[in-house]
């Protein structure tokens, strides 16, 4: 499932997910560079806190 297919359909908005870029290995903040991740497929889901953490394998898919 894509992030943006995750984020819709779990009712998650943008302020309260977290990207984990597992190529690089870091969490990615920022709401324009979470935007590119949009499109990426999620690979594991964790809770942080109130927030949701999405991990995919790169920006590239």
């Amino acid at each position: 499932m894509k992030v943006y297919e995750f984020m819709e359909k779990h009712g998650i908005g943008e302020s309260r997910v977290r990207i984990f870029d597992a190529e690089l290995g870091k969490e990615i903040c920022g709401i324009f560079e979470t935007g590119l991740y949009y499109d990426c497929e999620v690979s594991g889901v964790y809770p942080a806190g109130r927030n949701t953490v999405l991990e995919v394998a790169s920006v590239n898919g």
